[in-house]
């Protein structure tokens, strides 16, 4: 795999930041952030597009949590509130794009996330109860 595959660029602002594909911190401060979303819309992510995606996390206000997250500079440093907000729309589609090609998982967890939280598991999960669990 390229370094360009591994790390991909965005000038915002007139600053160079980054994305690569996500570390173990990154991970916990992505599901502590997804603690404060209503998980059940996350449901369709898988046939959602970019733009309604988009949509679903700005509307609970995260978005520009997420993205101090998942962008940084050469020093390693998030990128500021001022800095998300100049952030252009092509940039921010491509942003998230990007996201998911360098994190293919994080789409299928959060689908599994928000099935499990709205209980449309498949029917032999939704059948495992405490007895069952005792008993292997």
């Amino acid at each position: 795999m390229s370094d360009e595959q591994i790390k991909k660029s965005y000038d915002i602002g007139n600053k160079l930041f980054f994305q690569e594909e996500l570390n173990l911190g990154q991970d916990i401060q992505l599901t502590e952030l997804l603690q404060e979303t209503s998980l059940e819309e996350f449901s369709n992510v898988d046939n959602m597009n970019v733009a309604q995606l988009i949509k679903l996390i700005s509307k609970e206000n995260l978005i520009t949590k997420f993205l101090r997250i998942i962008l940084f500079n050469n020093e390693g440093n998030s990128l500021s509130d001022e800095d998300c907000f100049k952030i252009k729309n092509s940039q921010l589609e491509l942003i998230i794009n990007d996201f998911f090609s360098l994190n293919p998982s994080v789409k299928n967890l959060l689908m599994s996330i928000s099935k499990a939280l709205t209980g449309t598991l498949t029917e032999n999960t939704q059948k495992i109860t405490p007895e069952v669990i005792s008993q292997t």
